[in-house]
């Protein structure tokens, strides 16, 4: 960590790899624990085994200085593993390429910093130091080779080893060794060890197993997961080409992995037999094929054997032992565990239908819970079908009218509470918990009352906990924790836990919100490149998103390194009429026309903006949200006056606003105006979702 003052720098804590491997010993590699930041650790720290030492600091500062210089680290990617592993086989691209005013020495000594074995890198950081110094000395191709040089001198026949091992000429001559697979790649190729797991089809007549399909296919894709050195797309990333007949070639570029796993449920009397086929993505050549039976009330040890099958026959690709943590279900009743997998399908059925088919989705939700209550009497110690009952509750609360919502809030968290009366710990329960009591705040927020429970305080306090703790849907927990403290104006801690959503789970299925959401707090975090590249990166992925075009308004009214674009910004409303459906239209396009009155304050145009403004205002006379958009641009135009007065109109309106207003810097100015004082000396409130919340 660095810490920046106004004239220096301070190293925080230089050294820590080093420390927390002698703190736990031998204990590091069996429990895989990694600890560090993804995007600035070294290889050896990322692979979580040997020991480490102030090279891997080395390697740490030289991936700070190449983002200094080049302004994104040398290697990102969607996840925490697929960054580890771009550190672990990939070379960063050329410093002069990125910016061509960067020095050959200075490009040379980082790229040195950055060697993948530790035997390559500086000695020390004093030896770093002078070899950035190192100017004026003309072309030195062989510069690199003869650092390496004095260094392999130093370090003895244990450093030619490591030398030959990072070109890939040692190691790729040892027979069925992890690189005898992955050095060959051609480059950019995905590695044997990326894998997806597709969903098993149901071959039973009249889809009588497919619920157990999809339970084994996602409890096989949680038990890979968890094998540190493997990269597994999520159920939610394949989840939306279960059942279509996609080409295998196709999938392997849209998830970018070199190994497939497909297969089939079928049922004969009461027996269960599964067959999976293992597939090299590459070349579509099927490297294993089996097929396994057991009694239909035996699926819990069905699932254990087709895992362990999967890990025997990876090992054997990928040269390695794969061993895989231990399964627990929960419950040793397989009838009260055949009960919930109906439950969910039941409840996955409901879902799916549209809003009017009300009376069909109302059936099957009672018939989940029916199902779940059965489960219930069954184990009675076992806490997911009374979580899965709460997740019920909340699905009927999105659908339901008012004041019918506020009962379906309270069951669910009812039935959370019964959860943890068997699991205090439990993070499923308290993640339940802490989504229905987001959820109630809402009810009340948007009503214009103040919180008097302080709800959205406990739902972070249940959010928090639950995502501390290592679970299947912990990223989900992550997600929903990181919009929470954003409405508590807590911006550096809803960036973390976004970032951290998004690595765990770059599929889910809010990722453009969270993608969003690291945009919006890095903005109004003045982190103002950070809140570029997100904003690039929600377009790249989701260009029909109208939450990226709200980014691209921002950046050009609110950020002051990007110019500010008039006819641009007008383009970019025009285009919310291809995007967004007729309601969103309705409700977004007099927030966006704001925006643009922004930007026309930001380029001294200030008779358009004012027309604007006005125009914007006639749009949507109603809207609340209003005054604060249009107190953003009286700021930009100068006029702090009226900017606190409409301020001081939106708390009257909506006491929930004193969050937002707290919390964003545009008007740190305006804290001391005798309108907003006893506001601003509250304790932190929490605002309305709003088009910058998309929650």
């Amino acid at each position: 960590n660095i810490l920046l003052g106004e004239r220096h720098s301070l190293l925080a804590d230089f050294g820590i790899a080093r420390a927390v491997t002698e703190l736990a010993g031998d204990r590091l590699s069996d429990s895989g624990l990694v600890v560090g930041t993804p995007e600035y650790m070294s290889p050896e720290q990322g692979a979580a085994h040997g020991r480490v030492d102030e090279r891997s600091d080395i390697y740490s500062l030289g991936c700070v200085l190449y983002e200094m210089l080049a302004g994104e680290p040398p290697f990102t990617g969607p996840t925490a593993q697929a960054v580890i592993a771009r550190h672990m086989h990939e070379s960063p691209r050329s410093l002069r390429v990125v910016r061509s005013t960067v020095s050959e020495h200075v490009e040379e000594a980082i790229q040195v910093a950055l060697a993948k074995v530790p035997a390559d890198r500086f000695s020390t950081v004093a030896e770093f130091v002078s070899a950035l110094r190192e100017e004026g000395q003309g072309p030195t191709p062989s510069r690199r080779n003869r650092l390496r040089s004095k260094r392999l001198q130093r370090a003895g026949l244990v450093g030619g080893v490591a030398l030959l091992a990072s070109l890939g000429v040692w190691r790729s001559s040892l027979p069925n060794s992890p690189s005898s697979q992955t050095d060959r790649q051609p480059p950019g190729s995905p590695l044997p060890s990326s894998i997806a797991v597709l969903y098993l089809e149901d071959r039973s007549e009249r889809g009588k197993v497919d619920h157990l399909a999809a339970w084994l296919t996602e409890d096989l894709i949680d038990q890979l997961a968890a094998v540190k050195s493997l990269r597994v797309i999520s159920p939610n990333g394949v989840r939306p080409y279960r059942g279509r007949d996609v080409p295998l070639d196709s999938l392997a570029k849209i998830f970018n992995v070199g190994t497939i796993v497909t297969g089939t449920l079928s049922q004969s009397r009461n027996r269960l037999r599964a067959a999976i086929r293992l597939t090299d993505a590459a070349n579509s050549v099927q490297i294993f094929s089996g097929t396994f039976e057991r009694p239909l009330d035996n699926v819990l040890d069905l699932g254990d054997t087709l895992a362990d099958e999967l890990a025997r026959q990876l090992r054997k690709r990928l040269g390695e032992a794969i061993q895989l943590k231990e399964r627990r279900a929960g419950t040793s009743s397989s009838a009260a565990w055949n009960l919930v997998r109906q439950a969910e399908q039941n409840r996955e059925e409901a879902q799916a239908l549209p809003l009017r088919d009300s009376a069909t989705s109302d059936a099957l939700y009672r018939r989940a819970d029916s199902l779940l209550s059965a489960a219930e009497t069954l184990d009675r110690s076992w806490t997911e079908p009374s979580v899965l009952r709460g997740w019920l509750a909340y699905d009927q609360s999105d659908r339901a009218a008012n004041p019918a919502v506020r009962t379906w809030i309270n069951t669910g968290v009812r039935h959370a509470e019964q959860a943890l009366k068997k699991e205090p710990s439990s993070p499923e329960a308290l993640e339940l918990r802490g989504s229905l009591r987001y959820r109630g705040w809402a009810l009340t927020s948007l009503a214009g009352a103040r919180d008097t429970s302080n709800q959205l305080l406990k739902a972070e306090s249940d959010l928090g906990a639950a995502a501390a703790l290592p679970y299947r849907h912990q990223a989900r927990a992550l997600s929903t924790l990181s919009a929470v403290q954003q409405l508590l104006g807590k911006l550096s801690e809803a960036n973390l836990a976004a970032r951290r959503a998004y690595e765990a789970d770059a599929y889910l299925s809010d990722a453009s919100a969270i993608v969003f959401r690291l945009f919006h707090t890095s903005l109004d975090l003045k982190r103002f490149p950070e809140a570029a590249r997100w904003c690039d990166e929600g377009r790249r992925i989701y260009p029909g998103e109208w939450l990226f075009l709200i980014c691209q308004l921002s950046l050009m009214a609110w950020s002051p390194p990007v110019a500010p674009n008039v006819g641009k910004a007008w383009s970019i409303r025009a285009q919310l009429d291809t995007v967004a459906t007729p309601d969103i239209r309705a409700w977004l396009r007099p927030q966006m026309t704001m925006m643009v009155a922004g930007v026309l304050a930001r380029a001294s145009l200030v008779d358009s903006a004012e027309r604007v403004i006005d125009r914007a205002n006639t749009a949507a006379p109603a809207d609340t949200q209003m005054l604060y958009y249009e107190a953003q641009v009286r700021v930009l135009l100068g006029q702090l006056d009226k900017a606190a007065g409409l301020l001081h109109d939106l708390i009257q309106r909506n006491p929930n606003f004193v969050g937002t207003f707290r919390s964003d810097p545009t008007f740190r100015s305006l804290w001391k105006d005798p309108r907003l004082k006893v506001h601003a000396s509250e304790a932190p409130s929490a605002p309305p979702p709003s088009a910058a919340s998309p929650e």
